[in-house]
This record gives structure tokens, sequence and C-alpha cells, in this order.
């Protein structure tokens, strides 16, 4: 995107797998650039004809310059004996802003792996995943964030719904130099824990060397509220559709954040779709 650019509607990107496809491995690059205070915004989905056994893995780089904003949105749903490698390597400039938003649903296997180098001063960065697993599905999340300049701000938030003997994890890294004064860090993770076999296993870190800083994570990991599941059944509301509620209600502060309403309309068509099968 050239400078001073301002795309007017999200750029869509399908990553389709023909039903004629006869390879199980698929290695997929990609370069994303913004110039001097462009904006743009990125849907990207992943479509599968077949449940053949496929490994892809994709690899992305984005650079930011000056002022430059990215929202990038990820739908990564339902890939039946598909295992799924995402490394993202981002690097920001000065007062550049990327926001990024991941739904992953029933991903046989997947990690997604994102570096984040905040470059300039003011820079931004901000990731957001909803995970909604069952079965035998396993997802891994591993981010870090490097704060190479001082007055640098991000923000790591995901939340994570697990039914049956599905299987999440998450690590996060905050990492400030330091020059990286003024740095404000901030990371947080909850899972709902759906049946006595799921897991969440959490790895939270903090690595600082600046001493002019306010960093923060936290992650917490439980049932769902029997108090709050009492309540809505008093009010007439079966068990089955009390506990749909719930969930929704969990995963939805997530799709929240999205400020683009055709966007967010689309990820609660869909929490609402897999939430009620």
């Amino acid at each position: 995107v050239d400078k001073d650019v301002q795309v007017k509607k999200p750029i869509v990107i399908y990553n389709y797998f023909s039903g004629d496809f006869d390879g199980n491995n698929i290695n997929n690059k990609n370069f994303i650039f913004l110039d001097k205070n462009a904006k743009t915004e990125i849907y990207e989905k992943n479509i599968f004809d077949k449940e053949n056994q496929i490994f892809f893995t994709k690899n992305l780089d984005i650079e930011l310059k000056e002022d430059a904003h990215l929202v990038k949105y990820y739908l990564n749903s339902t890939n039946k004996n598909k295992t799924i490698y995402n490394f993202l390597r981002s690097k920001l400039g000065k007062n550049s802003n990327f926001e990024k938003f991941n739904f992953s649903h029933n991903v046989s296997s997947c990690r997604d792996e994102i570096i984040a180098d905040l470059n300039g001063e003011h820079a931004f960065v901000s990731l957001n995943n909803i995970q909604h697993l069952s079965q035998k599905c396993f997802h891994e999340i591993k981010w870090e964030i490097n704060h190479n300049e001082e007055n640098t701000k991000s923000s790591q938030f995901v939340k994570s719904a697990l039914h049956d003997d599905s299987v999440a994890a998450f690590q996060g890294k905050i990492f400030v130099e330091s020059k990286a004064q003024k740095t404000d860090g901030y990371q947080l993770s909850r899972a709902l824990l759906l049946s006595d076999e799921s897991k969440f296993l959490s790895k939270p870190e903090l690595e600082i060397y600046a001493d002019d800083v306010k960093c923060s994570h936290g992650s917490s990991s439980g049932s769902i509220d029997e108090d709050s599941i009492f309540y809505l059944r008093s009010r007439g509301i079966n068990e089955e559709d009390a506990k749909k509620m719930m969930i929704e209600g969990f995963l939805a502060e997530v799709i929240n954040k999205i400020k683009n309403e055709k966007i967010k309309n689309i990820f609660f068509h869909k929490l609402n779709e897999i939430n009620n099968t």
C-alpha cells in the first residue's frame, strides 16, 4: 500500500485448497508492506474442499512505516485432518498501529507464532485470539512482543473455550529493551474448561531491562460459574441454552474490540453458528 493511501474496503484473501489437489504439503510465503501514512484492513480465511491430511505452513512478513495502520482478521475454522503452522513477523515504525484478530475453531492441530518488533516511538500492537475447540483439537499460540523504542504500547488478549479432550496452549512474552522507557505492555489469557479432560497450558513471560515501564500479565482457567447457570435457569432458560449463552458471552469480549461492524458481524455469526451445533 503506497504512501498516504487509505484503502476504503478490506482486502480479502482466501487460502483455497481445491479437491483436485493431491499433495499433502503446502508452503505459503506472503509480504505486506504499508508505506508512510497508509491504512488498510485484511480479512483472511482458509477453505479446504477435502478432508485429506495436509500440512500447511504460512510465513508472513509485515512492515509498517511511520503512521501506517493495519488491521488483520483471520478466520481459521473446522480444518479436519489439517496441521497448520502460521508464522508472522511484523516490524512497526514510528506512530504505526497493527491490530490482529484471530478466530480459531476446531483446528486439528495448529500453531500460531507471532514476533512483533516495535521499532519506532509510539508504535502500538494489539494481538487478539479466540479459540473454540472440541474433540481432540490442539492449538498452540506463541507470541513475542519486543519493545525496542520508548513510548511504545502492546496488548495481548486470548480467550479459549475448550470442550471434550481438546488442548490449548499460550506462551506470551513481553520484552523491553533498556532504552524503551515509558513502555506500556498488557497481557491476559483466560480459558473456559468445559469438560474434565480439556486442558489449558499457559506460560506468560516478562523480560524487562528498563525501569520506567508499566507491564502486566495474567492468566486464569476454570469451569462455567454454576451460580450464573442457576440464575439463568431461574429465569426459565434450560441448562443447555444457559451454557451456550455463557460461552458466547465469554468469547464475545474479544469480538467486541473489532471496530469494523461488518467484520464484527462475521465473527459473531461464526460464533453463534458453532455455539449452536
